[in-house]
C-alpha cells in the first residue's frame, strides 16, 4: 500500500449506513433492533473480511472501511447491499479513492470527507462511486450508470458520480418492496424467540466469574462416567493431593467450577453443589429448577437471568444457603453472558448491550450500547469491562466511568479472552484452544507477545497464586506470571480436566472431571 512518513496513504474509502434506521428501530423496539444490528454488523464484517477490507470505524448503524484495491471495495459494497436484504433492511454505499491520513489512530482528510458525501447522495440499495473509482476499475467486470455531476459539501470542486449497475454481467437488483422487507424482519424476530431457555447447570457451565472463556461441550462416545469427579492440586508443589469419586459429576460439561463465600461451587447436570474448599466434601446442595438463560456466582450470591419478554430479562439474586430468590431487577435480554467484578453484576446481550447492576440495591440497571456484535464472555476488572467479541477476533475495552469504549483490541486467530491482570490491567491473556497456546496482549498498544505453547486440550483457565492455571484435558498447565515458566501436571487417566478454580483462602486448586474423550 503506498504510504509516506507523514501517515498519509492511498486507499479506497467505503462509507455505508442503514436507510430509514430510525423507523425500523421504532418498529422493532430497542432489544429487537439491537439484535438486528448484531446480525447486520456480522454480515458487513464478514463481507469486509472476504474482500480484504479494513474496518476503520463503526457508527451504530453504519461503517467506514478502507481497501487497498478499489475493485475489492466495489465487490464488498455490492455484496453487503444484497446480504443485508435478508434482514429486511436497505443500505446506501459511497466509494471514493484518494489520499487519507491517520491522526491519533483515526483516518481523516479530504478523501474521507469525499467518501462520506458520496454516500449521502446515494439512494436506498445503491452503490455510488466517484469517477476516480470508476476509472481505476476499468477492465473489471463492473457496469456503471452516469449519475451526473455534483458538489460535495465541504469538498472543493464538482464531482462526476456513477451508480453500480452490474457485477460479473449480473444486474444489481433494486431495493426490496417495503412489505417484503417487513416480512424478512418479522422472520428474524420469530427466529430469535427460539432456544431462549436453558436449565441452570447448562447455563452455569457456560460462564465463569473471574476468568472468561467461550464454552465448548464435548459428549463422550463411551457414555460411561469416569470414577473421579474432583481433583485437588497443591499450588505450592504442583502435586495432586486428593481425588474424589462421590457421584457429583460434571458429565460432558466444561467450566463448571467457581469459588464464592469460602465454598467451591460445582454445576452438575442434576444440581449445583457447594464443596468444602479443603476437603472437597459436599455441604450445600442447591436444587435450582427454574429454567433460565444464564447464571454465575459472585459478590456473595448466585445470579440467574430469566426471560421476561423478547427484549427483557429478569436478574434474580439467589441466596446460597436456601437457594431462594431474594431480589430481582430487569435488564436488556436475552442475556448472553454474566459476570461479577468491581463491585457490580454485569450482563451483556449478543448484540452488545452492556448492563451494570448494583447488587445491594437491585434497582434500575445502567445500560450502554457497545460495538460488540457477537458478544460472548466478559471480564469486569481493573475499572473496565472487557467484552470478548470472539467471533470477529475483537476485545472491546469499555470504561463505565465515561460510558465509552476506551479501545478495541485484535485477538489472535481463534483466541478467547482469559483474564486481565489486576490491578494495573497491564496484560490481557488470550487462550487459543485450537492452537493450544496462551498469548499475552498489551491492552495499551494491542501488541501481541510471544505465544506460550501448551499442548493438550485447553478449555478453561484461572489466575491465582502468581500463576495462570489451565485445565487442558489430560493435563493441567501452570504458567508462572513472572518467569513464564511452564509446569505440566498430569491428570489421572481416564479423567479429563474440563474445569478449574482456585480458593486463595484455603490455598487450593480444584479441577472437575468432565469425562470427555482425550
Amino acid at each position: 500500500m503506498p504510504r509516506d512518513r507523514s501517515g498519509r496513504r492511498l486507499a479506497t474509502v467505503l462509507f455505508l449506513d442503514i436507510v430509514g434506521s430510525t423507523s425500523v428501530a421504532s418498529e422493532l423496539g430497542d432489544a429487537r433492533w439491537h439484535g438486528l444490528l448484531s446480525r447486520f454488523r456480522t454480515l458487513v464484517r464478514d463481507r469486509l473480511k472476504a474482500e480484504n477490507g479494513r474496518e476503520e470505524n463503526f457508527t451504530g448503524d453504519g461503517f467506514l472501511a478502507t481497501f487497498t484495491q478499489p475493485a475489492h471495495a466495489v465487490r464488498a459494497a455490492e455484496g453487503i447491499v444484497e446480504d443485508v436484504r435478508l434482514l429486511g433492511i436497505e443500505v446506501r454505499v459511497g466509494l471514493h479513492t484518494g489520499e487519507i491520513e491517520t491522526i491519533d489512530g483515526h483516518i481523516g482528510g479530504v478523501g474521507v470527507h469525499a467518501g462520506a458525501r458520496v454516500m449521502g447522495l446515494a439512494e436506498a440499495g445503491e452503490v455510488l462511486v466517484t469517477g476516480t473509482v470508476k476509472d481505476l476499475v476499468v477492465g473489471a467486470p463492473f457496469r456503471f450508470r452516469d449519475s451526473g455531476v455534483h458538489e460535495l459539501r465541504g469538498v472543493p470542486g464538482r464531482w462526476a458520480l456513477f451508480a453500480l449497475e452490474a457485477v460479473d454481467e449480473r444486474p444489481v437488483p433494486g431495493p426490496s418492496h417495503p412489505e417484503e422487507a417487513g416480512v424478512a424482519r418479522a422472520a428474524i424476530v420469530s427466529s430469535e424467540r427460539a432456544s431462549r431457555r436453558r436449565r441452570w447447570p447448562a447455563a452455569i457451565a457456560a460462564l465463569i466469574v473471574a476468568v472468561a472463556v467461550a464454552t465448548t461441550v464435548v459428549v463422550s462416545s463411551s457414555g460411561k462416567a469416569a470414577p473421579i469427579t474432583m481433583i485437588k492440586i497443591d499450588p505450592a508443589t504442583g502435586q495432586i493431593t486428593q481425588t474424589i469419586a462421590d457421584g457429583y459429576y460434571s458429565e460432558h460439561e466444561h467450566e463448571t467450577l467457581w469459588t464464592q463465600n469460602g465454598t467451591i461451587w460445582q454445576a452438575t447436570p442434576a444440581q449445583v453443589v457447594g464443596r468444602d474448599p479443603v476437603t472437597g466434601a459436599v455441604r450445600i446442595p442447591l436444587d435450582l429448577e427454574s429454567e433460565i438463560e444464564n447464571g454465575t456466582f459472585g459478590l456473595g450470591s448466585g445470579w440467574t437471568s430469566v426471560p421476561k419478554t423478547d427484549d427483557t430479562s429478569t436478574i434474580e439474586k439467589v441466596d446460597l444457603v436456601s437457594g431462594g430468590v431474594v431480589a430481582q431487577v430487569d435488564v436488556p435480554g436475552p442475556v448472553e453472558s454474566m459476570a461479577t467484578g468491581d463491585g457490580s453484576l454485569w450482563t451483556v446481550t449478543k448484540g452488545g448491550l452492556l448492563a451494570q447492576v448494583d447488587p445491594a440495591h437491585m434497582q434500575d440497571a445502567k445500560v450502554w450500547q457497545t460495538s460488540a456484535t457477537a458478544a460472548g464472555a466478559l471480564v469486569p476488572e481493573a475499572g473496565y469491562v472487557w467484552i470478548c467479541d470472539c467471533e470477529h477476533g475483537r476485545i472491546v475495552q469499555f470504561d463505565p466511568g465515561t460510558g465509552r469504549e476506551r479501545r478495541v483490541l485484535t485477538l489472535p486467530e481463534h483466541g478467547l479472552i482469559v483474564s486481565v491482570v489486576a490491578p494495573t490491567s497491564d496484560t490481557v491473556w488470550v487462550l487459543d484452544p485450537q492452537g493450544s497456546t496462551l498469548t499475552p496482549l498489551d491492552p495499551k498498544t494491542g501488541e501481541q507477545g510471544q505465544p506460550i505453547g501448551l499442548g493438550g486440550n485447553p478449555v478453561q483457565a484461572t489466575i491465582a497464586f502468581g500463576s495462570i492455571w489451565i485445565a487442558a484435558g489430560a493435563s493441567v498447565y501452570q504458567v508462572d506470571l513472572n518467569t513464564l515458566h511452564q509446569t505440566t501436571i498430569p491428570i489421572p487417566d481416564p479423567a479429563f480436566a474440563g474445569s478449574i478454580t482456585a480458593d486463595p483462602d484455603s490455598g487450593t486448586i480444584w479441577v472437575a472431571n468432565c469425562g470427555c474423550p482425550r
